[in-house]
């Protein structure tokens, strides 16, 4: 994957030293005032007072809440950095918009050799196996967040639905799970549905996901893949078949990101006697506090909102791009860097022609 620059880091909760008390009301001003840069060398290299501070705020917490604008080369480098800071500083796993399925295949690759993962991926038929993995600089992240965990069990917790075309991992868990010839037919029936469309699980019908639920009926974890795939299936269905609401595929989803999340971190907090600390990579959406960008109550807002009775503070930190280029996930092409901000909204003015990698203290513009 390319590396594509400039990018915006806006920290919705970041402590830097120095904020200067705003002599105006213009909010292009105001977030000016509370706007440092990032040094970054010709290595790539992260430094100075900003990243500092950054990564001391996330330090003193129990989760970094990372959303990011996917496909960007310059973003996946710096989310890469700031996890081996964090890594040294206590965090523990690492939160991913990747299935609960499909994210455990995913680090046994990883376990089992360094580039076994991007191997697995430049297979035929598997680029759409693992979303956002099948970016070089994704894989190397996911790679480094194994290895710096003190976990040896799970340091990836898989919080999203299945992908589109991950029908590969499913068919070998499901071939794992079978207890019978019968199960083993419903599964060689789905390869073929698969070898004829390698995005099959975005568009999977109801009646072969019941001929598969017939087939592992009295297999309990068989059938937790098969109610993978049907909960993967209706969340996409709006957005691929074009039919059902997107409304309540976006709420299920989000819903279902949760679910996953307290169970795994549970799980974790049990296997190893201590909570873990999280620095979650996901879409910007679903970062936000409140409602998301989809109109539903975000994780995010959950995650923060469930950790105040338990003392878990939460850092929330937006990286977003300003020009250049990222890769499009769904057609792995190239094409111009979508920023969440327009380009008439005030921070977008704000970083206009600034230095490369600049960070925007909101935190301290929250009464205003």
């Amino acid at each position: 994957m390319r590396a594509w620059k400039p990018l915006l880091s806006l920290a919705v909760a970041v402590a830097v030293s120095g904020q200067i008390k705003p002599a105006t009301t213009d909010p292009v001003e105001l977030i000016k005032a509370q706007t440092r840069t990032i040094e970054r060398n010709a290595a790539g290299v992260f430094s100075g007072p900003a990243w500092s501070g950054l990564v001391a705020d996330g330090a003193s917490a129990q989760f970094v809440m990372v959303g990011e604008q996917h496909g960007s080369g310059d973003i996946a480098r710096l989310e890469s950095a700031l996890h081996a800071e964090l890594a040294k500083r206590g965090y523990t796993h690492s939160a991913l918009e990747v299935g609960p399925i499909s994210t455990p295949f995913a680090e046994r690759l990883i376990r089992s050799g360094k580039g076994e993962l991007k191997r697995y991926i430049a297979a035929p038929g598997h680029g759409f196996v693992l979303p956002f993995l099948f970016f070089a600089e994704e894989a190397e992240m996911a790679e480094a967040m194994v290895s710096t965990s003190p976990d040896r069990q799970q340091a990836l917790f898989g919080l999203d639905q299945e992908f589109v075309g991950p029908a590969p991992i499913l068919m070998n868990q499901l071939e794992k799970e079978a207890t019978s010839q019968a199960q083993l037919n419903a599964v060689a029936e789905l390869a073929q549905l698969a070898a004829k469309d390698t995005m099959l699980v975005g568009k999977i019908a109801d009646e072969d996901i019941a001929r598969l639920e017939r087939a592992f009926a009295g297999n309990p974890r068989g059938l937790a893949v098969v109610e993978a795939i049907r909960t993967s299936a209706r969340i996409y269905r709006p957005f691929i078949a074009r039919t059902g609401s997107g409304y309540a595929a976006n709420l299920e989803r989000e819903n279902y990101m949760k679910a996953n999340f307290v169970r795994l971190f549970e799980a974790a907090r049990k296997r190893n006697g201590v909570a873990p600390k999280v620095c979650f990579k996901i879409g910007g959406n679903h970062a936000m506090r409140g409602m998301s960008g989809t109109n539903v109550p975000a994780l995010g807002n959950f995650v923060a909102e469930w950790g105040l009775p338990r003392n878990y503070r939460m850092v929330n930190l937006m990286v977003d791009c300003v020009g250049g280029e990222a890769m499009n996930p769904q057609t792995g092409l190239a094409a111009p860097c979508q920023s969440y901000f327009g380009k008439d909204s005030a921070i977008a003015k704000a970083v206009a022609r600034g230095p490369a990698v600049q960070v925007i203290a909101l935190r301290a513009l929250r009464a205003r």
